[in-house]
């Protein structure tokens, strides 16, 4: 006589976390062997029963991972700009908030000057992308440069269509 069968277990349940990330690589997939749980806000923060089984600190700011490595550190420049901008009492004045506009557009310069070095330094990268110069420009010297910059796309034009002829 064979031994009784055995039964199938249950499908093993899963709390429910909401969470962006997930919600965008599982947004077409069902899952038909997992049974999901909700569980209400109150209960750990949204996590369900995770934070107390696993004896989890809930006051760490990060549970993404990806949201933690977005996050950089503040240098000591943006740290001493935070300073003196909080040692001032009152309203920032007009020439306070030129200096911080100023103070980022250059950050972002030496950003894009330390990228340009580095594809300057790759095997046959060179010149693939100068660097881009930022300044803030007026109204009118907006129109001028967009007469240069229409004059400069015809003349890329004339050039591709004589390069076309000659082949």
């Amino acid at each position: 006589e064979p031994p009784p069968k055995i039964r199938p277990r249950p499908k093993p349940e899963l709390i429910d976390v909401k969470s962006e990330f997930c919600a965008s690589l599982w947004k077409a997939e069902q899952f038909n062997h997992v049974a999901v749980v909700e569980v209400s806000e109150d209960e750990g923060g949204g996590l369900g029963v995770l934070p107390g089984k696993y004896k989890w600190h809930e006051a760490v700011p990060f549970l993404d991972e990806v949201k933690k490595e977005e996050e950089m550190e503040r240098g000591e420049a943006e740290k001493k700009l935070e300073e003196k901008l909080k040692a001032k009492t009152g309203k920032i004045s007009q020439r306070d908030a030129d200096y911080q506009r100023k103070f980022v557009m250059k950050r972002r310069q030496l950003a894009l000057r330390a990228l340009h070095s580095y594809a300057k330094s790759l095997t046959g990268s060179d010149k693939l992308h100068p660097p881009i110069i930022m300044k803030e420009q007026k109204d009118g010297e907006k129109d001028e440069q967009d007469t240069k910059e229409k004059g400069k796309a015809k003349d890329a034009k004339e050039k591709e269509k004589d390069t076309q002829k000659l082949s």
